[in-house]
C-alpha cells in the first residue's frame, strides 16, 4: 500500500545528540526538507559546513529531527523562525547567520572584509607572501565558497547550486576584484591557481613581484599590461624556451 506523505508547514530543529548543537529552520514542507538535508549530508555537499563536518564525524544516528511549531502562513513562519534565531548563540550552534536581520549590504561587506583580510595580494608583498595566497586546493576554494554562502552573496541561487567559479565571477563583475590565473608545480603534480587583487591597486608600474616562472623557476620577461591597463600574468613570458609558459 502506498502511503500519502502529508505536508507539514512550520519550524523544525536538527539536534546533535552528542554535543547538543542545533540547527533551526522553517519550511512549508518539513518532511521534504528533512529528506533534502539527509540527501545533501550523505553526499557530502551540504551547504552548512558545520553541520556537514559533524555529520561526517558522528553519523546520522546521532542527530534528531523535530518539529517545534506548526505554522501555515509563510510570513508568520519567517517571524517565528526569527524569534528562535534571536535567542541563538551562533558560534555554539549550526546556523551560520541571523539571516532575516542582516541586510544585503551587511552581507556583502562581511564577505569583502573576509577576502581583503585573508586572500588579497598587493604591490608591497614579497614573492613568498604572494605565493602563500595562491588559491589552488579544494580546502582553500571551499573556505571562500562557504563564506559566500554564509553571506548570501548570490541570493537568487540555492546554496547547493553555488560553485567556487560562480563566486569568483561575481567578485570580478560585481565587487571590483581582479583574478589572476596561473600554474605551478609541486612534484610530481601541476596545479592551477588563482590570486585575488583589487582593481584600483594593480597597475603595471607598481608591480615588481611574481617575476619567476611558476613552472620552471626561470625569470619572466615583463612585456606589458592588458588592454585595460592592468597587470596580468598572461603578459609575462618565461625566458626558458622549453617551458610551456614561454611564448617565444
Amino acid at each position: 500500500m502506498q502511503r500519502e506523505i502529508h505536508k507539514i508547514s512550520g519550524i523544525y530543529q536538527i539536534t546533535n545528540k552528542i554535543n547538543g548543537k542545533i540547527y533551526v529552520g522553517y519550511s512549508q514542507n518539513i518532511t521534504l526538507r528533512w529528506y533534502l538535508h539527509i540527501d545533501d549530508l550523505m553526499k557530502g555537499v551540504h551547504a552548512n559546513y558545520k553541520l556537514q563536518s559533524d555529520y561526517n564525524e558522528y553519523g546520522l544516528a546521532n542527530f534528531n529531527f523535530s518539529v517545534l511549531d506548526i505554522i501555515k502562513n509563510k510570513k508568520e513562519l519567517i517571524l517565528k523562525e526569527q524569534e528562535y534565531l534571536n535567542n541563538m548563540i551562533f558560534e555554539e550552534n549550526y546556523n551560520l547567520i541571523n539571516g532575516n536581520l542582516s541586510s544585503k549590504e551587511e552581507h556583502t561587506e562581511a564577505f569583502i572584509n573576509y577576502i581583503d583580510n585573508n586572500w588579497l595580494i598587493n604591490t608591497k608583498m614579497s614573492n613568498a607572501q604572494v605565493n602563500g595566497l595562491r588559491i589552488y586546493n579544494k580546502e582553500q576554494r571551499q573556505k571562500i565558497l562557504q563564506k559566500a554562502i554564509e553571506c548570501n552573496l548570490i541570493p537568487d541561487k540555492f546554496p547547493s547550486q553555488i560553485t567556487f567559479n560562480m563566486v569568483i565571477h561575481f567578485m570580478e563583475k560585481k565587487l571590483g576584484y581582479i583574478i589572476f590565473n596561473g600554474r605551478f608545480k609541486i612534484k610530481p603534480k601541476h596545479y592551477s591557481y588563482k590570486l585575488i587583487a583589487k582593481r584600483d591597486s594593480f597597475i603595471i608600474e607598481e608591480i615588481d613581484e611574481v617575476k619567476n616562472c611558476p613552472l620552471c623557476g626561470s625569470p619572466y620577461i615583463d612585456i606589458g599590461v592588458n588592454m585595460a591597463g592592468i597587470y596580468d600574468a598572461e603578459y609575462l613570458v618565461c625566458t626558458n624556451n622549453n617551458c610551456k609558459n614561454s611564448k617565444t
